[in-house]
C-alpha cells in the first residue's frame, strides 16, 4: 500500500517524503551525508524505510526513516572502496545486509548493525554495473565488460560468522576468519554474449534459479540458470530499438483469491450478477499461472513476454504481444497482475491491460508556462520510477512527484464532479486534445514570428527608401547628392539653348503664325484711310526697315515652307484660322 513514499534525486543526493493520498510533501529532507547539504551521489537505493547512498569517494550511508522525526538516522560504515561506488543491493528480505560495488572491481558485503564489512570479494578485473542478491543469498554482479559472475555462497552464513568473531572478539577469545579460498571456487563466470567490451550489463532481474539479463545497445534478452548455463532467448520484438528498461512480475498469485477480491469490485451488485459469478468460479479449473515479462525499448515500443518460457529447437521466444503508443523512449516500467505502466522521456503515462493488450488510460505531463525550466532538457521530462497498488500510483517526472488514484470509493466521493457520459476512449480524446492545443499554440507562435519579421523587413526596407520614395525620385536624389558631393556645376548655371526645350515642328509652326499675324497688319493699314499717327506712332522708327525686310524674309520662306507642305493639312488648317482671325 503506498500509504507513503519516498522519492529520492540522484543529482543533488536529497529525499523527500510524500503522501500519494493528499498530495502533501513533507518539509523534512533526508540528506545523504551529516552535513545537510546537497551532495551528488554515484548510486542510490530505496526500500521501505531504508535509502542506501553510494558516493564517489568509496564510501556508503544509510539513511532510516521510522515514523517520528526524532528517530530519523543516518548511518555512514566503516569501509569503503577503492573509487567510486557503481553499484548497490539493498534486499528487502534481509534488512540487516547490505551489498556494494565499486570501480576497483570488488564487491562487499555489509552488516548493518555493526557498520562493518563481513568481506570483500573479487570477480573480474571492471567496475559492476548491476548487482543483486538472490532469496538464496547468492550474489549476481553485471559488469561493464558484458560478463556475469554468480557466487554460489549462503552471506547469511558469512554475515552469522562474522558477528561470531565480532562476540567472540569482545570476550578475548581467538577466531579465524572465513576462507577466501571457498569463495573463490564457488563463483561462475557467464561469458559476454559478443567479443565487444562495449555491451556492458545493463539490468539483471532474477527469481529462483533464474535470472535475466540484458545488455546495452542490444534488443534481446538472455535467461539463464545459476550454474552458468543459457535456457533461453527473447527475441523478435524489439526490430526498430534497442532495449531501455525490463520488469518481471515475480509475485506468486494466491490460490484461493475470487476475481471480487482482487480487482477490489464494488460490493453494490445485483442479485443475478452475483449467482453467475459464483457459479463460475466454483466450477472454474484451476490454470497455469504466467508471470508476465516486460520490455521497453528506445523507439516507444512495449513487448510482453511469458516470463517462465525456455528455448525450443533453438528458436528466439517471441513475445505474447506488442504495445504501440509511446513516440519517444521508454524509462520506466511497473507490471502486476491487473495491469502494466510505462513512462516515457516525454513524460506521458500510459496503463495497459496485460492480458488484452488494450490502453486502459493516459496520464499526460503538463508543465506550466511560468516554470523556469529549460523544455529542450529531456531529464526535466522524464519518467524516472514508477510505484502502484491496486488503485493508485505514484511517478517522478523530472524534478516532480505526480500521484493518481482510481479506487471505486474514490469515484463514488467524487461522483459530482465527474463529467456525465464519459466515453470508453476518454483518454485517447483527451491525448488529441492536449496534441491539438500544442499544435495551436505552436501555430500561433511560428504566425507571431512571421508577423515580427514582416514588421522588421518594412522598417528596413523604409530605412533604405528613404520613407518610401520611388525608384525615380530615389534615382533623382541620388544625383544631386553625387554632383553636390562630386562639387558639379548646379542646374541652375547650366546654360540652356534653344534645342533643349523648343522642337523643330514647332518652331516651323510658330514662324508661320508670325509670318500671317504681319501680313494682317500690313494689309489693315494699306486699306484703312482714317488711320491717324498715334498707330503710325506704335511702329518703331528704329530698325524699321530692316524688321521689313526680316518680315520679307520670313513670308519668303514661309511661303516655300507651304507650298511644300501642301499635303500638311493640320499646318494649313492652322494658317486658314489665323487669317481669318486677323
Amino acid at each position: 500500500m503506498l500509504h507513503f513514499s519516498c522519492f529520492n534525486c540522484r543529482t543533488i543526493g536529497l529525499a523527500v517524503k510524500c503522501n500519494p493520498a493528499t498530495g502533501t510533501v513533507d518539509r523534512h529532507i533526508l540528506y545523504s551525508t551529516d552535513d545537510g547539504i546537497p551532495i551528488r551521489v554515484n548510486a542510490v537505493q530505496v526500500e521501505g524505510q531504508r535509502i542506501l547512498w553510494g558516493f564517489n569517494p568509496g564510501y556508503i550511508t544509510m539513511t532510516t526513516r521510522p515514523k517520528s522525526v526524532v528517530g530519523r538516522q543516518l548511518r555512514v560504515f566503516a569501509d569503503f572502496h577503492q573509487g567510486g561506488v557503481t553499484a548497490l543491493a539493498l534486499p528487502s528480505f534481509v534488512p540487516d545486509i547490505v551489498l556494494s560495488a565499486g570501480e576497483d572491481g570488488t564487491v562487499k558485503i555489509w552488516d548493518v548493525p555493526s557498520l562493518s564489512c563481513v568481506s570483500s570479494i573479487v570477480g573480474i578485473s571492471g567496475a559492476a554495473t548491476c548487482l543483486e542478491l538472490t532469496r538464496d543469498y547468492r550474489i549476481v554482479a553485471g559488469y561493464t565488460s558484458g560478463a556475469i559472475v554468480i557466487w554460489n555462497i549462503r552471506v547469511d552464513h558469512l554475515v552469522k560468522e562474522f558477528r561470531d568473531q565480532l562476540r567472540g572478539r569482545d570476550m578475548g577469545q581467538r577466531t579465524t576468519s572465513p576462507s577466501s579460498t571457498n569463495i573463490l571456487d564457488s563463483r561462475r563466470i557467464i561469458e559476454p554474449i559478443t567479443a565487444d567490451t562495449s555491451c556492458p550489463v545493463q539490468a539483471i532481474k532474477h527469481d529462483g534459479d533464474v535470472i535475466l539479463v540484458t545488455y546495452a545497445g542490444s534488443s534481446e534478452i538472455y535467461k539463464y540458470n545459476m550454474n552458468g548455463e543459457r535456457l533461453g532467448v527473447y527475441g523478435c520484438g524489439h526490430d526498430t530499438g534497442t532495449i531501455s528498461c525490463m520488469e518481471w512480475d515475480t509475485a506468486q498469485v494466491a490460490e484461493d483469491v475470487s476475481l471480487q477480491a482482487a480487482m477490489k469490485l464494488r460490493t453494490k451488485m445485483t442479485e443475478d450478477a452475483s449467482l453467475v459469478y459464483r457459479s463460475s468460479t466454483k466450477s472454474a479449473t484451476p490454470t497455469r499461472t504466467t508471470r508476465i515479462l516486460v520490455t521497453g525499448d528506445t523507439a516507444g515500443t512495449i513487448c510482453v513476454w511469458d516470463g517462465d518460457a525456455t528455448n525450443i529447437d533453438e528458436h528466439r521466444i517471441r513475445p505474447l504481444r506488442v504495445l504501440h503508443g509511446h513516440i519517444s523512449p521508454i524509462s520506466a516500467l511497473y507490471v502486476d497482475a491487473c495491469k502494466i505502466v510505462s513512462g516515457s522521456d516525454d513524460g506521458w503515462i500510459r496503463i495497459w491491460d496485460p492480458l488484452s493488450g488494450v490502453l486502459v488510460n493516459v496520464l499526460g505531463n503538463k508543465i506550466p508556462k511560468s516554470a523556469p525550466i529549460d523544455r529542450n532538457d529531456v531529464s526535466v521530462m522524464r519518467v524516472t520510477s514508477i510505484q502502484c497498488d491496486d488503485y493508485r500510483g505514484i511517478a517522478t517526472i523530472g524534478h516532480q512527484v505526480k500521484t493518481w488514484d482510481f479506487s471505486p470509493n474514490k469515484q463514488m466521493l467524487n461522483k459530482r464532479n465527474l463529467r456525465k457520459n464519459v466515453r470508453a476512449g476518454a483518454g485517447e480524446a483527451r491525448k488529441l486534445h492536449y496534441e491539438i492545443k500544442q499544435e495551436w499554440k505552436e501555430s500561433a507562435e511560428t504566425m507571431q514570428q512571421e508577423r515580427k519579421e514582416r514588421e522588421r523587413e518594412a522598417k528596413e526596407l523604409s530605412k533604405m527608401t528613404l520613407g518610401g520614395l520611388s525608384d525615380e525620385e530615389m534615382l533623382a536624389y541620388a544625383m544631386m547628392l553625387s554632383q553636390e558631393q562630386s562639387g558639379e556645376v548646379s542646374p541652375q548655371d547650366i546654360p540652356i539653348s534653344k534645342a533643349d526645350y523648343v522642337d523643330e515642328n514647332d518652331e516651323e509652326l510658330m514662324m508661320a503664325m508670325i509670318a500671317s499675324l504681319e501680313t494682317a497688319s500690313i494689309q489693315n493699314g494699306s486699306t484703312s484711310s482714317s488711320s491717324s499717327d498715334d498707330t503710325l506712332a506704335e511702329w518703331p522708327a528704329v530698325g524699321q526697315q530692316s524688321q521689313k525686310s526680316n518680315a520679307g524674309t520670313i513670308w519668303n520662306d514661309t511661303q516655300a515652307r507651304v507650298n511644300d507642305d501642301e499635303d500638311d493639312e493640320e499646318l494649313q488648317y492652322v494658317l486658314k484660322m489665323s487669317e481669318k482671325e486677323f
